[in-house]
């Protein structure tokens, strides 16, 4: 139900990273709850530009919707 979902939604492009509002919207679709996105470039970081927090139900919910981020970015 999850990955027919979010394919509808058309969240992500293939060959290219996605933008931070695609990865928020797949982690709404995946019910990651207490989302919170850190501006890294504000507390002087120059590696990453941004950081997502957020928590599950469980950790099988996590690692599950993990993976499926990590496939679908492939």
């Amino acid at each position: 139900m999850h990955d027919e979902h979010a394919k509808e939604e058309g969240s992500f492009n293939k060959g290219e990273l996605p933008t931070i509002k695609q990865l928020i919207n797949f982690l709404e679709i995946y019910q990651i709850k207490n989302l919170k996105v850190v501006n890294l470039r504000a507390l002087g970081r120059n590696m990453e530009t941004y950081a997502i927090v957020g928590s599950g139900f469980s950790m099988r919910h996590l690692y599950s919707t993990a993976k499926t981020l990590v496939s679908e970015v492939k």
